[in-house]
């Protein structure tokens, strides 16, 4: 099916040819009254009589090679007129479009109906993705409860693969899926790239020495490069699709979408698809499924060229389409004149319906209650028959979503959704769901958060004092756990933490470290390059340290012009 661009584009070469449609089908009407005139003594004939005397096809078949010679004729002048819809490739253009990859980086992503993880495919396709690139500027953003420049525009594909490594959700300061947060990362760094390709250059750089500045000759800037942004991800928060309807709205940007997931597969927290396919509706994006192969890469690739062709140079010639209908002109002469060519034609209809059949995949996925109800209306009814994994299933919202499951019992899967909605609310509901998953610590830490936020949140001291005795009882009750190492104090692991243990010791050398400045590191040469080996030996700690910093410098803006 044609997007919207094709159609915005679609039009014809050479126009006038349209006019041979006038003589043209002036003719078929004389020929068809031609025919009326001579039908008419047939009428004054018995039916059995008339079939004795008549010889040849009758009904539709009658003068078939004359109806399929008006339809050679009526796709020759279409031809002619030369259709088209986009733009011949350059040969001497090579992908200069710069691509954002949005990486999801939520605990939903350690999901492993896609083996071995989601997470872990995702990271194999961006590597293909950068490989079939070759060169092209790509940049990195990662994201959960907050969004962070893992890695800005570059062509240097090999650094890529030691930060993917270490891009887990346990790198993330704030749990949670919210894309949108990337929006503005993503605008700043393709405003950075339009500045890079417009910046002046010497006309003469060979001799600099020699060169006066006021002899200097620049070169106008290149016009606008449109980008993309690939979307890795499972689901969306309660505001993505809004934020992102905002800003493609008007952007010269497209999205593209991989859903991350297999609906064939049982998982606790289910790909979100139609969800996905809300979103590349009202962000006029594209949305592929995750493949086995390369497929979805291919066309991930193939999608970004075209973009960048039909966005780059509006000087280059137009592609005339129209050759491909000679092979169409060419095999209805082909079978006009040869016998058993209904047959043949009986064939290739059966091969055109087989291609427009309805996918079964979509089909399972269509109620007859959406006729008449939303998604979240259907769920809301299931609900309240207290059938809540079939109300969880049928809502769209993830805040109701997360409440069917919690009331399912289902603790971890509806922890999942609530991250989804960033408010005050789903945050109490995500850590009361942790709390009856006995995971106390992270419900005690988000507990905090919002406190931290909202002190006067209805209940919220009252059960982060609940949870904190629950803690204090167990660590009374496990003296063994106070030698635990270092990075347990942070990392909770996959089983579930139910206390803090004894009290933890954290090396004073680690602390300091962490809370060192950029001032700090460039003027004492000594710690930069303690710095930088640790960097190059645990990345993951350097993209977690980063990411809090950047964290809590947004908050401290955020606070000050609350403040103003």
């Amino acid at each position: 099916m044609f997007d919207s661009l094709i159609w915005h584009q679609f039009h014809f070469m050479r126009p006038w040819w349209l006019l041979t449609f006038i003589p043209f089908t002036w003719l078929i009407f004389q020929r068809w009254q031609h025919d009326a005139q001579n039908e008419q003594w047939q009428k004054l004939l018995p039916a059995h009589l008339l079939a004795a005397l008549t010889v040849g096809d009758n009904g539709w078949k009658k003068q078939l090679p004359l109806k399929i010679l008006t339809i050679v004729i009526a796709v020759s002048i279409i031809i002619c007129a030369g259709p088209t819809w986009q733009r011949q490739s350059s040969p001497f253009g090579e992908d200069k479009s710069p691509v954002m990859i949005v990486m999801d980086v939520s605990q939903s992503m350690l999901q492993t109906d896609t083996a071995p993880s989601r997470l872990s495919r995702t990271k194999q396709k961006v590597e293909d993705l950068l490989t079939m690139r070759d060169g092209g500027r790509t940049g990195l953003i990662v994201y959960a409860g907050s969004a962070h420049l893992a890695l800005p525009l570059t062509q240097d594909i090999d650094i890529y693969k030691p930060l993917l490594n270490a891009v887990t959700p346990k790198i993330m300061p704030r749990d949670g899926k919210f894309a949108e947060y990337a929006l503005p990362l993503v605008e700043q760094q393709f405003a950075s790239n339009q500045r890079d390709n417009a910046q002046p250059t010497d006309a003469s750089n060979t001799d600099t020495s020699k060169t006066n500045t006021s002899e200097q000759v620049t070169q106008d800037p290149p016009a606008s490069i449109a980008g993309t942004v690939v979307l890795f991800t499972d689901g969306m928060g309660a505001n993505t699709v809004e934020a992102f309807q905002q800003y493609f709205k008007d952007s010269p940007h497209q999205l593209l979408v991989v859903a991350v997931g297999n609906l064939d597969k049982p998982s606790d927290i289910p790909l979100d698809n139609n969800g996905l396919q809300t979103l590349t509706k009202a962000s006029n994006g594209k949305l592929k499924m995750l493949t086995v192969d390369n497929q979805d890469m291919e066309w991930v690739n193939s999608q970004i060229n075209r973009h960048m062709q039909l966005s780059l140079d509006s000087a280059l010639p137009w592609q005339d389409m129209g050759y491909y209908l000679v092979f169409v002109v060419a095999l209805l002469f082909l079978l006009w004149f040869r016998s058993g060519w209904l047959v043949q034609w009986c064939m290739a209809g059966m091969l055109v319906l087989g291609a427009f059949s309805p996918n079964t995949a979509e089909a399972s996925d269509w109620h007859f209650a959406d006729i008449w109800m939303t998604a979240d209306q259907q769920g809301q009814w299931y609900f309240n028959q207290e059938d809540y994994m079939t109300a969880a299933e049928r809502f769209a919202d993830p805040m109701w979503k997360g409440i069917a499951l919690y009331s399912a019992d289902d603790y971890k899967a509806a922890h999942a959704y609530f991250m989804r909605v960033d408010s005050d609310q789903a945050l109490f509901n995500a850590a009361s769901a942790l709390a009856h998953s006995r995971e106390y610590v992270a419900a005690r830490n988000l507990y905090d958060a919002l406190l931290a936020h909202n002190d006067a949140f209805p209940n919220a001291q009252h059960n982060r004092d609940v949870l904190q005795g629950i803690i204090d009882n167990i660590n009374m009750q496990s003296e063994s756990q106070a030698n635990t190492e270092n990075e347990t104090s942070r990392e909770l692991g996959d089983a579930p933490k139910t206390a803090d243990g004894a009290d933890e010791q954290v090396a004073k050398e680690l602390v300091l470290e962490e809370a060192l400045t950029a001032e700090q590191l460039l003027q004492d040469e000594a710690l930069n390059a303690r710095w930088m080996q640790r960097v190059q030996a645990d990345p993951a700690r350097f993209l977690s340290t980063k990411f809090n910093l950047q964290l809590n410098q947004t908050n401290q803006l955020n606070q000050a012009k609350e403040a103003e």
